[in-house]
């Protein structure tokens, strides 16, 4: 591959950032423990909340976060995210004014009240149609 062939490395720090992207060390390693039974951790400073351990020949990593890295839009470096809280919590309702049951008889008057004025209503307007 000669020079012209090799394609042109762009410095890109993220969305909204000046720094290209290899001026930030990426994890910050620390070591816990004595000589015997030291573990290494890792914690990465562009995806906040990702981590990775080390003993000996075992490993583990893992990733509590919301999927924005530190350069994301609207962050900056070594800033992390941090969600909206939610909503306040709202007030006791107001009291609901107690009613006495209806009874079977007031209902029935009622119910024959209403289909009395229909009726009236059905008759008067039969009897202005004929005129």
């Amino acid at each position: 591959m000669s020079a012209e062939e090799i394609p042109e490395v762009s410095e890109i720090g993220g969305p909204g950032s000046d720094l290209p992207a290899w001026s930030i060390t990426p994890w910050s390693i620390k070591l816990y423990g004595s000589r015997n039974a030291a573990v290494a951790i890792a914690k990465s400073k562009l995806w906040p909340g990702a981590y990775a351990a080390s003993k000996g020949s075992k490993f583990a990593s893992i990733y509590v976060g919301y999927g924005f890295s530190a350069a994301s839009p609207g962050l900056s470096i070594g800033t992390s995210f941090t969600p909206e809280p939610p909503p306040m919590i709202l007030g006791e309702a107001a009291d609901v004014i107690e009613q006495d049951e209806v009874t079977l008889e007031a209902e029935n008057e009622l119910l024959k009240a209403i289909e009395e004025a229909k009726m009236a209503a059905e008759a008067e307007g039969e009897e202005g149609g004929e005129e």
